[in-house]
């Protein structure tokens, strides 16, 4: 992606000596300015500022994961509690075993966890966790993570 001109190359960099040679080579177009704010200070010439932004992104990505992992936690529980109580003493066969998880799934999680939770609530949240971590200066700088919960 990168010797091949691909744009989307911006979205992947995630070292500052590297990002800023590539600047230089041949700056950020603007459409992935929108969608991942820190190169807009491309060429980086204040290198701890920059570096402070990156982990920023990085303790950003990784609140939404936990946010997202949390999610899905909070229904496995209720899930794997009712595939205990149908299969509690038996000796299902593998078909049966399935059934019975199958069922239990339908009746104990939710077709989309994370649009019942709220994707711009989960997003928000991890923002908010990322400014009190990293300082409210960096939120501005944080990608615009919505673009990949499209299709939930």
């Amino acid at each position: 992606m990168l010797e091949s001109g691909d744009a989307r190359r911006w979205l992947h960099l995630h070292d500052i000596e590297v990002l800023r040679r590539w600047a230089k080579a041949s700056p950020p177009p603007g459409d992935i300015l929108l969608v991942r704010p820190l190169l807009r200070l491309a060429p980086f010439k204040d290198t701890l500022q920059a570096k402070r932004l990156l982990l920023a992104e990085q303790v950003f990505w990784g609140g939404l994961d936990e946010i997202r992992i949390r999610i899905y936690l909070g229904h496995l529980r209720h899930y794997t509690s009712a595939v205990r109580s149908a299969l509690h003493g038996s000796a299902p066969t593998l078909r049966e075993s399935y059934e019975v998880r199958v069922a239990c799934a339908l009746q104990n999680l939710p077709f989309t966890p994370l649009r019942d939770y709220g994707l711009t609530r989960m997003i928000e949240e991890a923002m908010r966790n990322t400014g009190s971590i990293m300082g409210e200066d960096a939120v501005k700088f944080l990608p615009d993570s919505a673009r990949n919960f499209a299709g939930l």
